[in-house]
């Protein structure tokens, strides 16, 4: 998952930003958090801009992540908090769709311009429902810019599906099921009546299960099937 905020300067597709203020004094997008080296726009929020007597509080939020099949997950970004007096800049995830949130990192002094923040987060190896927040807090201070962000991990490669069975057939139709295989969201079907060659895939399940209505009477089938991870492949 990457994000480096250069297509435009809205809000990215699926990102969430949160007012907690209610003021509208939220995170923008561009080059006005007086970030150096950066490539083009980045995530700010220009608490100075907005001047003396209003606050702000407000976070920027990752869409959902699906990490249910990956592992050793690690986060990595750039960032420059230019830190005046009492604001925060808190990083943070959750593992419930944004429900209940898990601090990592909390930062109340000036960073390095910029400064890259790169660490393995354990706790999210495995989830299938992640979201990550930048959250800024301050009454008139500086800056919280934000740029490049990049979650890597491993994949898991999926088993085979186990025992293929026929439940029943006719002239007309074969009714297959087979062992579910643990995070696989899709199921890919493939049909020959060769063992050895000539394997074409003839539909997709949600399922452990398959109706092939494909097939005729005096002919010989043979099957494989797959299991994938459709949502990581998107």
């Amino acid at each position: 998952f990457s994000e480096n905020f250069n297509a435009s300067t809205n809000l990215p597709t699926s990102w969430t930003i949160v007012d907690h203020q209610g003021n509208g004094q939220v995170w923008e997008f561009g080059t006005g958090g007086s970030m150096i080296g950066a490539d083009g726009n980045y995530a700010y929020l220009d608490s100075d801009g907005y001047g003396s007597g209003n606050t702000q509080n407000t976070d920027l939020v990752t869409p959902k992540i699906d990490m249910s099949n990956a592992a050793d997950i690690t986060l990595s970004f750039d960032h420059y908090f230019n830190f005046y007096s009492a604001e925060t800049a808190t990083l943070s995830y959750s593992i419930d769709g944004g429900t209940n949130w898990t601090q990592i990192q909390q930062w109340s002094s000036d960073t390095s311009n910029p400064e890259s923040f790169n660490q393995a987060i354990p706790a999210l190896d495995g989830q299938s429902n992640v979201k990550l927040k930048w959250n800024y807090t301050g009454s008139w201070g500086f800056y919280w810019s934000v740029d490049d962000i990049l979650i890597t991990g491993t994949i898991t490669q999926l088993e085979a599906p186990g025992n293929i069975t026929v439940v029943s057939a006719t002239s007309s139709e074969v009714n297959l099921d087979w062992d579910d295989v643990a995070g696989a969201t899709m199921y890919h079907i493939y049909r020959s009546t060769d063992p050895y060659s000539g394997f074409a895939e003839i539909g997709t399940s949600g399922t452990n299960s398959y109706q092939d209505t494909g097939v005729s009477a005096g002919n010989k089938y043979f099957y494989y099937i797959t299991a994938d991870n459709a949502k990581e492949r998107e």
